[in-house]
């Protein structure tokens, strides 16, 4: 985000994106300033990040705003598709402690998104990847293969059904600070402890000895969550629920591609 604000659009596809952005924003008589203008969408990030954005210098010649003359806006334009993608990175940061928006994640995740964006990609009939496969066999197959490997749809679904629940001990004021959810995956079983915040260090170390217990094993995912983290999530993604099934739903269909 630029200096003072920024807001975001999600478009049914990308045909209403591109013509949100070229008829009322490129076209558009807009008093504040376009300085920037960069089109993820057709030249995607090599993270596999697509959208557009477009940043204006704020102007205003009300009494009270004028303050904040020159200081930048920045506003996003993306797809539906293209928002599933990235509120699933969101999601797969905040239950494994990553930072795959900045870069900054576990290869094995982030070549996983960057394979999944180009997929979506190819659903959308737009420019893939970079350095992604161009063959569709190889893609999907690939595609097919990561998800196996990290266990994706299963992990994930656990996470979202762990999402409601903190989500309703958030509703009822509970005094619970920190979740520690420990999914079977392959038993398709979870457990849930909640702690407050007098218990912190406790949480702390029921997670280290789980961790300590379950190490090594690919198909049982142990993490402590705090409820500060949770409320960040909804707060940017407040249709994470259907965000994460939606996500789920077209990476099942990807993934049907592969051999």
């Amino acid at each position: 985000m630029q200096d003072i604000g920024g807001c975001r659009a999600v478009l049914s596809n990308v045909s209403q994106a591109r013509k949100l952005y070229e008829e009322h924003y490129l076209k558009g008589d807009l008093k504040h300033k376009r300085v920037g203008v960069k089109d993820y969408i057709m030249n995607p990030k090599k993270d596999g990040y697509r959208s557009i954005h477009l940043v204006y210098r704020y102007y205003s010649d009300k009494k009270g705003k004028k303050e904040y003359n020159g200081l930048l806006v920045e506003i996003q334009i993306r797809s539906k598709l293209q928002h599933l993608w990235a509120t699933a990175i969101e999601t797969v940061d905040l239950f494994t402690r990553q930072a795959i928006k900045s870069n900054e994640g576990q290869e094995e995740w982030m070549d996983f998104f960057r394979l999944v964006s180009s997929a979506f990609a190819r659903m959308e009939s737009c420019p893939c990847v970079p350095d992604t496969p161009t063959d569709d066999n190889t893609l999907y197959s690939l595609i097919k293969q990561k998800e196996a490997d990290l266990n994706v749809i299963k992990v994930m679904s656990g996470w979202t059904k762990a999402m409601r629940y903190f989500e309703e001990q958030v509703k009822t004021k509970s005094k619970a600070q920190y979740f520690l959810l420990e999914l079977d995956i392959l038993g398709e079983r979870m457990t849930l402890a909640s702690y407050p915040k007098s218990q912190e260090e406790r949480a702390i170390a029921d997670y280290a000895e789980s961790e300590k217990r379950n190490k090594g094993k690919r198909d049982y995912d142990v993490v402590l969550v705090g409820v500060d983290n949770v409320t960040e999530l909804k707060r940017a993604y407040p249709n994470y629920f259907v965000d994460s099934r939606e996500f789920l739903e077209n990476l099942q269909k990807v993934i049907k591609k592969g051999n």
